[in-house]
């Protein structure tokens, strides 16, 4: 069973889901983001340490040879790393698309608006977002580097689910404001 934190994240999520229909669609990806950090919670997710021992590249390439024939991986390690990393990417691309939709008019002008600290800025909320950052920049290394090996990872598992904790908060801020003066995301 997920930790209560987890749970606990779901019931404010389910919440938000019946409040912002508006945002439907964001809030159907954090909850992707979320059952991916239940999944690798379940799984006994470890954080990475590097480098990895040369065993690691002998299963990965058996487990992509096993995959090829239709078995599925069966090492709780890598797909709770697979978890870990889809919660990753997914509350990374979450944090840019819900400041864009509560603030930019047009998705395509988010660098003409300089970017995401000038969306903070924007949006006035003054909660922290240490985490999310962590994981903006995380991501943003992943997508963009062309080296061909790790670098170390420079997220931790609870430093992933405070920035999920992060995020919800700015969308529950966000609804306060809205539900307030009775306005929508911005379109």
């Amino acid at each position: 069973m997920p930790s209560k934190r987890l749970r606990d994240l779901a019931l404010r999520l389910a919440s938000l889901l019946h409040e912002l229909p508006e945002l439907f669609d964001l809030l159907e990806y954090a909850f992707g983001a979320l059952y991916a950090l239940m999944r690798a919670e379940e799984l006994g997710y470890r954080d990475l340490e590097l480098p990895q021992p040369p065993s690691r590249n002998r299963m990965v390439t058996e487990m992509a040879e096993h995959l090829a024939s239709g078995a599925m991986p069966s090492d709780s390690q890598w797909i709770a790393g697979h978890y870990f990393n889809s919660a990753l990417f997914r509350i990374g691309a979450n944090y840019e698309r819900v400041l864009t939709a509560i603030t930019v008019t047009d998705s395509k002008s988010l660098k003409r608006q300089g970017g995401v600290p000038a969306l903070l800025q924007k949006v006035e909320l003054n909660i922290p977002v240490e985490n999310l950052e962590r994981v903006r920049k995380e991501t943003n290394k992943n997508k963009h580097s062309n080296v061909s090996h790790l670098s170390p990872r420079e997220i931790t598992f609870e430093q992933l689910v405070a920035s999920f904790e992060e995020w919800l908060l700015l969308v529950e801020v966000y609804r306060s404001k809205v539900l307030s003066v009775g306005d929508g995301p911005r379109k």
